[in-house]
């Protein structure tokens, strides 16, 4: 039984001599504002080892063999860190306080291209009301044509563009339209009042803002007793900014056309301001006997006192001269 125990105890001594001490790695990981980072990742890429810091920051690595080795510290809070470390045999390395950086990753490139909404659509009316209220607000149905769609089609007459209301069409090639089946044939409304027009000759648009149309027997309680609607034509009005404006049109069977817009202040405080607008139209045809000739000057002032008084004077002076075969029309 003695041998046995003396045997026991040699066996244990040769054991204990032949095992090697291992090695360790301790540090501390503080974050960018000198703060202990916790949970942070700590690995060494040969050995596969890992840990994590703890509250205080702290972590060690231990058990580990001698050799050259990694050390990786990652967070996806953080920007990772790739050290290099020598491990000794029984030694403990102490790699000492590390600071993160936080990592802010920069987004990729954006390009983003706009324009500027350019609609004709109106949310308005002038006539119903006689002042500008929302369409929202107005019980009747009415169909607004603006100054942006009149200047792109290039439109010179009234017939260039009235026909693309909803249930309005011309039904001779004269100033003659339907509005809901019916003839609209009285004069038209000229800013909500009853004008003076004849159905021989277009309208020219050199002073035309734009072009609203109330629809329905309602349009009767506007001047007009046409039971289908009214047209309604809006003239420009003086603005405060001076601006200017020249256009020139040429097209085919010697056609020529010329407007222009003049607008601004009379007086430095700008309660007194002034618009001229206007156009001549000369068109012949492929026939000798037909051929047409127009101008207009429309000339308006407007006094504006203050911000609740505002008195404004429209004038204008027009002559067509059309003719075919048979008779002309001289309108003036």
């Amino acid at each position: 039984m003695k041998n046995t125990i003396t045997f026991l105890l040699m066996l244990f001594d040769i054991a204990a001599l032949s095992q090697k001490p291992s090695a360790s790695v301790h540090g501390r990981i503080l974050n960018h504002d000198g703060k202990p980072a916790q949970s942070v990742t700590i690995a060494l890429q040969q050995l596969n080892k890992f840990a994590y810091t703890d509250n205080t920051g702290y972590f060690i690595l231990s058990g580990l063999k001698p050799g050259f080795d990694s050390l990786i510290i990652s967070s996806t809070e953080y920007i990772a860190l790739k050290l290099p470390v020598q491990i000794s045999e029984g030694k403990t390395l102490d790699i000492g306080v590390i600071r993160l950086h936080l990592n802010v990753p920069e987004l990729q490139t954006v390009e983003i291209k706009g324009r500027t909404l350019h609609s004709y659509k109106s949310n308005y009316s002038f006539f119903v009301n006689k002042t500008q209220t929302a369409a929202i607000d107005i019980p009747q149905s009415v169909s607004s044509i603006t100054k942006e769609l009149i200047a792109d089609k290039m439109a010179f007459n009234v017939k260039d563009v009235i026909s693309g209301a909803a249930g309005v069409n011309q039904y001779s090639r004269y100033d003659e339209y339907t509005i809901r089946g019916f003839r609209a044939e009285n004069a038209r409304d000229i800013n909500g009042l009853r004008g003076y027009n004849t159905t021989y000759t277009n309208s020219m648009l050199v002073n035309i803002e734009r072009i609203e149309i109330i629809k329905g027997p309602t349009s009767t309680l506007y001047g007009n007793g046409d039971p289908g609607g009214a047209i309604n034509l809006v003239t420009k009005k003086p603005l405060q900014q001076k601006e200017s404006e020249i256009n020139l049109f040429a097209g085919s069977w010697d056609h020529f056309r010329l407007t222009c817009d003049n607008t601004g202040p009379i007086n430095k405080k700008k309660t007194l301001l002034y618009r001229i607008n206007a156009g001549y139209d000369d068109l012949k045809s492929f026939r000798d006997v037909f051929y047409s000739k127009a101008y207009q000057i429309a000339p308006s002032l407007s006094f504006i006192p203050n911000d609740k008084v505002s008195v404004n004077l429209d004038f204008s002076l027009s002559h067509t001269y059309y003719s075919r075969q048979g008779p002309a029309w001289n309108t003036g």
